[in-house]
């Protein structure tokens, strides 16, 4: 008899597949980062707040199905990742990184330089607002909705 929790025996465990779903969340958040700090970056603001972070969230879950070479954005993350961990950054975090008191203000579409960015803020925007209504095509996307909405 085994005990614990577990619903794999551990030597059935498929790696491949566990890393493989490693990879995807791994993908899945650093999308999300990039997309947040381009939101903060256009809403004149320098410094990612949480909803900077929710609307990136949202967005991305959202997107992240359209990926059309997801194997591909995977390697290239993992090794954009490893990268960051061989850098020599002796740098020290920002004190103003880390106060909570600073304010989201939306990005302003009108006020983007580029159409592309306009664009881009529309969309953060529209997913936002229609984030309530949105229906899950699958687990993957019902996983990431349930996992969203219990931190927003």
């Amino acid at each position: 008899m085994k005990s614990g929790n577990s619903n794999f025996d551990d030597e059935n465990v498929n790696k491949d597949l566990i890393k493989c779903a490693h990879s995807l969340i791994e993908l899945f958040v650093v999308k999300a980062l990039k997309i947040g700090t381009r939101y903060c970056l256009l809403s004149n603001r320098n410094t990612l707040t949480k909803i900077d972070i929710e609307y990136a969230l949202k967005y991305q879950a959202i997107e992240f199905m359209k990926i059309t070479d997801i194997k591909k954005e995977m390697m290239n993350i993992q090794e954009e990742i490893e990268s960051l961990f061989d850098e020599d950054d002796t740098s020290e975090v920002d004190d103003d990184c880390l106060e909570p008191d600073h304010e989201f203000a939306r990005a302003d579409p009108a006020l983007a330089e580029k159409h592309l960015d306009a664009v881009f803020i529309k969309k953060m925007h529209h997913y936002f607002e229609y984030w309530p209504n949105w229906k899950t095509k699958n687990y993957f996307e019902e996983k990431i909705k349930q996992a969203i909405d219990t931190i927003s």
